[in-house]
């Protein structure tokens, strides 16, 4: 394999991670961000109809292909969770705010959740701008994936993850309030009140309730379907490939396959990996702990050493 063909391999991997759930779990948990794109100002042209595992990722990904620059769940979650939590509050001015930070960095569409469920207000604020409804044939799978993924990130709000992010418990208390008002979702506290216990979090799922929340989301894709005027509304699933997204964009279908991304599967694996880093924190500490004491004795017990041998040839010298 020549440099070329290696260069084009290692592309294609790092585009692939990208459209993971395992890169997703990374770049909220610590903050990874691979990234890039050349900034430009514009309007947003898409906003977003798309709830989380609705195939928000695939979705990302073709329009990245169609030349969009997409503001995604993940992005809002590593970098402008502070000024979303805002916005999710209802203070005055924080969504402005928001979309004014993600059109400065270069966004001119976004899909997933937060963002959708705003897409009401960003219809007034982009008058032109089309509003991409992303949605499954079956509502039921499509609530325990989300509640899946939910979990997942649990742990996160738990050591050691709230001092690598301290600002992210200010996000997860007005997001959850936000799917609990826009999606009916109920989340069930795990054994004790995890704000109290957040390392119990890290052990113990809490529960959602999948049927209110397939409920929840038959409500929103009502909604949408309802507020949205029908030359503004492109409705489509990532079963359907190109052609209601190319047909709604007014933009020809690109000769490449429809990107599938995101499987459940990474899923499980990031939460392996979370919760295993949460889980074993508090042992790490005790055994640095164990170390550094086991240092300071061998240290206290080589010098006391020392000395106790000049002692023995003082002696034997005045023997």
């Amino acid at each position: 394999m020549d440099h070329a063909e290696s260069a084009d391999h290692q592309r294609t991997w790092l585009e692939d991670f990208r459209g993971s759930n395992l890169y997703l779990t990374f770049r909220v948990a610590f903050g990874l961000n691979l990234d890039e794109g050349a900034e430009r100002v514009e309007d947003l042209q898409i906003l977003s109809g798309a709830l989380a595992k609705s195939g928000s990722k695939s979705i990302k990904s073709a329009l990245e292909t169609l030349g969009f620059r997409v503001y995604h769940g993940e992005d809002c979650a590593s970098e402008d969770h502070v000024i979303a939590a805002r916005a999710l509050e209802g203070q005055e001015g924080a969504l402005e705010t928001w979309m004014a930070k993600v059109k400065a960095q270069g966004y001119n569409a976004t899909v997933d959740v937060p963002m959708a469920f705003f897409f009401e207000e960003l219809m007034e604020l982009y008058p032109e701008a089309k509003v991409l409804l992303v949605v499954r044939e079956n509502t039921t799978s499509w609530a325990e994936s989300f509640a899946a993924q939910s979990r997942a990130f649990s742990s996160i709000t738990g050591y050691p993850f709230n001092w690598l992010i301290p600002t992210w418990k200010d996000f997860t208390g007005p997001f959850s309030q936000g799917l609990q008002d826009n999606l009916d979702c109920q989340f069930g506290e795990v054994w004790w009140n995890s704000t109290y216990f957040p390392w119990i979090r890290t052990v113990w799922d809490y529960e959602i309730d999948t049927a209110r929340c397939a409920q929840g989301i038959d409500a929103y894709v009502h909604n949408v379907r309802t507020i949205v005027p029908q030359e503004r509304l492109i409705e489509m699933s990532v079963t359907d490939g190109w052609k209601p997204l190319c047909e709604g964009l007014g933009v020809p279908e690109p000769d490449v396959p429809f990107p599938r991304l995101n499987s459940r599967s990474e899923i499980v694996i990031g939460k392996t990996i979370i919760r295993s880093i949460a889980v074993a924190w508090p042992f790490l500490a005790l055994l640095n702990i164990f170390i550094v004491f086991g240092l300071l004795r061998f240290c206290v017990s080589t010098l006391c050493g020392r000395r106790s041998s000049k002692g023995l040839d003082t002696k034997k010298k005045l023997a």
